[in-house]
C-alpha cells in the first residue's frame, strides 16, 4: 500500500512539473520574422539601412517592462547587438498570414514603424509615437 501511494506522489509530482513547465513555456513564446526593408524606415529612432532583418519579439521582456521587440541586421548571430529595439504594447488584429509592418509618412519623408504583427498571429505589437 505503502509503495503505491508513493508511486502515485511520484506521478503526480512529473505531472505537475510538466504541466508547469508547458504552461511557462507558452507564456514566454518568442517570435520572429526574417523581412526586407526598402529605405527610409525608422525605429525607435533609428533609420534602418535598406536590406534584411530578424525582427523578434522576446515575450519575456514584455512582462518585464523592458524593450521587448529587436530588429537584427541579416545575417543574424546571437552575439550580435540589434540595431534597433522598442518596448511594444500588444493589442489585437485580424490574423495576418504575412509579417506585416505599419508605419506612417513623416514630414521628413522616412516611414516612423507604428506596429508589426507576425505572420499567423492576431497580436498587433504597437510601437509609441516616438518611434
Amino acid at each position: 500500500m505503502k509503495h503505491k501511494a508513493v508511486l502515485l506522489g511520484i506521478a503526480g509530482i512529473l505531472l505537475a512539473g510538466i504541466a508547469g513547465w508547458n504552461l511557462s513555456a507558452a507564456a514566454g513564446k518568442d517570435q520572429r520574422a526574417e523581412i526586407s526593408v526598402g529605405r527610409g524606415y525608422v525605429v525607435g529612432g533609428v533609420k534602418l539601412e535598406e536590406g534584411k532583418y530578424l525582427v523578434l519579439h522576446k515575450d519575456m521582456s514584455a512582462h518585464e517592462g523592458e524593450a521587448c521587440t529587436f530588429f537584427y541586421k541579416m545575417p543574424y548571430r546571437s552575439d550580435k547587438e540589434p540595431v534597433a529595439k522598442m518596448r511594444c504594447t500588444l493589442g489585437q488584429g485580424t490574423e495576418v498570414k504575412e509579417f506585416t509592418l505599419r508605419s506612417v509618412t513623416q514630414p521628413d519623408g522616412t516611414s516612423a514603424v507604428r506596429s508589426i504583427q507576425f505572420p499567423n498571429s492576431t497580436e498587433v505589437h504597437n510601437f509609441g509615437a516616438g518611434s
